[in-house]
């Protein structure tokens, strides 16, 4: 029995090693998340305190175009944090998130394929059918 007990321990390690292995990557890719939030975020709050700032000063045509389109690419730059997220998950999730990844894709990608095979077998079968009418 002592001899089965250090064997348990032994299969439960691996368990154990892969939970915090994929903490880890978890841990990771919150980071990650998080450093994104936060630096497309600096631009756009840099422009809107200078917008508050600049207020009541008299702006010229060239100005005034000029800071609509800064606040344009900022707000685009912060909205764009929420796409990019994906590729952080992707490249620092680690191989599970990968794997899953490409299951994902890979299963998608052959119902689409079936599907499409099917549709010409049944468009294949329609024009037999018709050319068998006409003849």
């Amino acid at each position: 029995t002592i001899g089965n007990v250090k064997r348990s321990r032994q299969h439960s390690r691996p368990q154990g090693n892969g939970i915090h292995h994929i903490d880890r990557h978890l841990i990771q890719m919150v980071i990650g998340q998080v450093v994104l939030i936060m630096v497309s975020y600096i631009p756009n709050t840099i422009q809107r305190i200078y917008l508050v700032l600049t207020l009541d000063l008299e702006k010229t045509p060239l100005r005034l175009q000029t800071e609509i389109l800064t606040g344009e690419v900022t707000l685009l730059l912060t909205t764009l944090q929420s796409s990019l997220s994906f590729y952080i998950y992707a490249t620092t999730g680690g191989t599970l998130f990968r794997q899953t990844l490409k299951k994902i894709f890979i299963g998608g990608f052959s119902r689409y394929c079936h599907f499409v095979e099917n549709s010409h077998a049944e468009e294949n079968l329609e024009l037999r059918q018709l050319k068998n009418n006409i003849e």
